[in-house]
């Protein structure tokens, strides 16, 4: 487990990296606040940032290197089961929810 700081939307924000062999899951805190809004517009600001600017360049540059990678990704506001992938759309990013399965 490693810390990934993401700057801007609160001072220290930060999320985590856990991985294990060739497996990893990013959870990126409140680096999105709603799917709509910053994973499809990751330009637009918001009241909610602290540094409106810093936290834009951290969700671009997260959200981008997320896609890129296909990283398997959760987050605090983002629809059930909120654990899933990014992928570029458009000018901006979508939500790929992983499978839901409910086993032991």
């Amino acid at each position: 487990m490693r810390a990934l700081p993401l700057p801007g939307h609160s001072p220290g924000h930060t999320g985590l990296v856990l991985e294990s062999e060739r497996e990893a899951l990013v959870h990126v805190a409140d680096l999105v606040h709603h799917p709509a809004f910053d994973l499809a517009h990751p330009h637009w600001r918001t009241a909610f940032d602290h540094d409106p600017v810093r936290a834009e360049r951290t969700r671009r540059e997260t959200l981008g290197w997320l896609a890129r990678e296909r990283l398997l990704t959760t987050a605090y506001h983002l629809p059930f089961p909120a654990l899933g992938h990014v992928r570029e759309e458009g000018g901006g990013y979508g939500w790929e929810p992983a499978p839901w399965r409910f086993e032991p």
